[in-house]
């Protein structure tokens, strides 16, 4: 309660700071970088159907769309999705894989081997990143792997991308409402409140935009309809058919699969969620698997051999973020590894640098949170952490 009235009293003078303000207080401070050659900038995230609880409670705090710093894992996926989408018959790029030598730290990285996206030593993104079939961002909690994702799915939307974002998978797999056999898949369930939920989502954002990506042959049969936006439609609208809201979303993502005409995302947070060695669903008092889900089969993109032929995305790739500090029940970091390759996809999120952690301070000293001049003090109270930092000062 004192921190719900301390944020409450705390939004009555803060405002969003203009980007002609941060200017300013990036200027006056002196150049900034994020050490890989380009200045700290800052990306603004609108109005997401989808709820993303760290831009959520920062939207509770400062009046107006969010400004973030721009981490430079989001800048180097967002440009490696511009390629992938211009290009989308460069294969995962791991047979033309080069070893590469960090500019930031001067350690050569055998990539040709180990795959690697970012430097074996220092963790720097390579300046720019070979195609992949799938990115998995990870680091610890607070590091701003949410955000990171919310960037992306908000950039590749602004660029006309199609993109399926589903913002908590705990959700998906552990705090639905209910579960009943699918009349579709033999021997699997449905959860229909969860799934509506990402359909909804799902069609808020891109709405029209569905009619142009056309359903599997199967899902016409099932649905009647031959595009994305009649089988969403049937799905949730109809309320006959309401508990099929699962394989209505299974039945999307194989549409989303196979669409060429433009580019598609398949963005998951929380990714790991979706291979615990079990959900928190029971059926007739039997513990239900992720596999026995429709809509988590659905989702797992990238397992531990990489992404499956059958689940690679004709233009496009999937966006997922994974936590290393909160791997779920029964799902430890050796676990965690085996369920999920990392290697070739992983792009460490870590702690701000310090050129970004300085910009953040600017940031929110510019809408009402501390000053510009406590950067040491702030620094060594929240170890550069960008959710910790957010935290403090809002309790300020």
């Amino acid at each position: 309660m004192r921190r719900a009235t301390q944020c409450c009293a705390r939004r009555v003078a803060a405002g969003t700071p203009s980007r002609s303000t941060l200017s300013v207080l990036r200027t006056a401070r002196r150049p900034l970088s994020d050490g890989s050659g380009g200045a700290v900038r800052f990306a603004e995230i609108k109005e997401m159907p989808e709820a993303v609880r760290a831009v959520e409670r920062e939207t509770d705090v400062v009046d107006g769309a969010p400004l973030f710093v721009e981490r430079e894992a989001t800048r180097r996926v967002v440009e490696a999705l511009e390629r992938r989408a211009a290009n989308p018959d460069e294969g995962d790029g791991l047979d033309a894989d080069a070893d590469f030598t960090c500019p930031n730290c001067g350690f050569t990285t055998f990539a040709s081997r180990s795959f690697r996206l970012t430097c074996a030593k220092c963790g720097r993104c390579r300046d720019e990143l070979p195609p992949r079939d799938a990115y998995l961002l990870t680091g610890a909690r607070g590091a701003g792997k949410s955000v990171a994702l919310a960037q992306i799915v908000t950039q590749a939307r602004a660029r006309g991308w199609l993109c399926l974002f589903v913002a908590r998978a705990r959700d998906v797999g552990h705090h639905g409402d209910y579960v009943v056999p699918s009349p579709h898949h033999a021997g699997r369930f449905e959860e229909p409140s969860r799934s509506r939920e990402v359909l909804e989502a799902f069609r808020e954002a891109h709405g029209n935009d569905l009619a142009t990506v056309k359903c599997t042959d199967a899902a016409a049969e099932r649905w009647g309809g031959a595009t994305l936006r009649e089988v969403v439609g049937a799905a949730l609208d109809d309320k006959k058919r309401g508990d099929e809201a699962s394989t209505a979303l299974a039945d999307v993502v194989d549409g989303l699969r196979a669409h060429d005409a433009a580019p598609v995302l398949i963005a998951v947070d929380e990714y790991s969620a979706l291979f615990e060695p079990a959900t928190a669903y029971y059926y007739d008092g039997v513990s239900l698997k992720p596999d026995d889900l429709v809509h988590i089969r659905a989702l797992r993109g990238l397992g531990n051999a990489g992404v499956p032929p059958e689940r690679r995305l004709a233009r496009g790739a999937y966006v997922l973020a994974d936590s290393q500090s909160r791997g779920g029940a029964g799902l430890g970091p050796r676990d965690r590894r085996l369920g999920i390759a990392h290697a070739p996809f992983e792009i460490p999120v870590g702690e701000f640098s310090d050129a970004e952690f300085a910009a953040a301070v600017d940031r929110y000293a510019a809408a009402g949170f501390g000053a510009a001049d406590d950067v040491a003090a702030l620094k060594l109270a929240t170890q550069r952490v960008p959710g910790l930092l957010f935290e403090r000062l809002a309790l300020m």
